[in-house]
């Protein structure tokens, strides 16, 4: 009896033993690959995040712990950009002061010039060039006022309709002269929305122009609208390159330009205001060939087109 308790007091501990071995590896063996995760991502915050097989608590803990590594790096980008909103700020108030003044009175006294009758053509084509870069240098100031200072949307029931023909209006010219043909799929109905006009004019010249400056001889610029629920959206495609996707939400932060020549302010002036406006603003893949640029903004639409 004495050898027969002992045989079975060895078994208990022994499957105990294993039991508890196996316990320990499935508890044990999660925690430390959750702390090697925890100490990749503490060397390298951009290093993909993954999923820990386990126990319910540490899948529970794997997923709360990647849930913050992804409010930390939208915070970072946050941060980011509010410091490069901040450097615009301060420069765009330098520029204000020490340029816009000595720009307006160049300009004046080129037009003063520009009136004297014994000027010849060249001298009426260099006073021409002065003042048109006069108005340039202007521009780019007022896009960093604008980007620094970005104002509240003043609402008011407008027909998106009207603006996109507005702005077609304007840049028809220059359009025509870089060999692009402008077009439109205008299906919203009612097409009236609670915006800012001249904000929402703004957005669409931006887009617009920035898609007819990526186009060669011979391309195709068409934006679209349709209703999306309770939103209006407007579709701008282009036939041209197209935008990488790697490059799409690097392209909507300041200073950020493919353009040889450009500051990098028009796309993010374009996202500030969607944002003020509560829409949303996507870059895709256009079924023309290139870039697509989609601007969704709440209708409220108090008429019919």
């Amino acid at each position: 009896l004495l050898w027969s308790l002992l045989a079975a007091l060895t078994a208990i501990v022994a499957v105990a033993a294993a039991l508890a071995m196996v316990l320990s590896a499935r508890t044990a063996g999660p925690i430390q690959a959750l702390t090697r995760y925890t100490r990749e991502l503490g060397r390298d915050l951009d290093a993909p995040t993954r999923r820990i097989a386990g126990s319910s608590e540490i899948v529970e803990l794997c997923a709360a712990f990647n849930r913050l590594i992804d409010d930390l790096k939208r915070s970072r980008v946050h941060l980011v950009r509010a410091s490069k909103l901040a450097a615009v700020g301060e420069m765009a108030a330098r520029l204000a002061h020490e340029v816009r003044t000595p720009l307006g009175i160049i300009r004046s006294s080129a037009q003063l010039v520009d009136r004297q009758a014994g000027l010849d053509e060249s001298g009426h084509e260099m006073m021409s060039f002065m003042i048109n870069e006069c108005d340039r240098m202007n521009q780019l100031v007022t896009g960093l006022l604008e980007s620094a200072r970005p104002r509240e949307p003043v609402l008011a029931p407008a027909d998106v309709h009207d603006i996109v023909h507005q702005v077609s209006d304007m840049l028809r010219e220059r359009a025509t002269a870089r060999g692009v043909t402008l077009g439109w799929a205008l299906n919203a109905a009612p097409s009236v929305i609670d915006c800012d006009r001249d904000q929402l004019l703004q957005v669409l010249l931006n887009v617009m122009l920035n898609g007819i400056q990526a186009l060669g001889d011979g391309g195709r610029l068409q934006v679209s609208s349709w209703l999306d629920g309770a939103d209006l959206c407007l579709a701008v495609d282009d036939d041209g390159p197209g935008i990488p996707p790697t490059r799409r939400d690097e392209i909507l932060e300041p200073f950020v330009s493919d353009r040889a020549g450009g500051i990098g302010l028009g796309l993010s002036i374009v996202r500030e205001i969607v944002i003020m406006h509560h829409g949303r603003l996507a870059i895709g893949d256009s079924p023309l060939g290139g870039a697509r640029f989609t601007i969704c903004l709440p209708r409220q639409a108090r008429a019919a087109a």
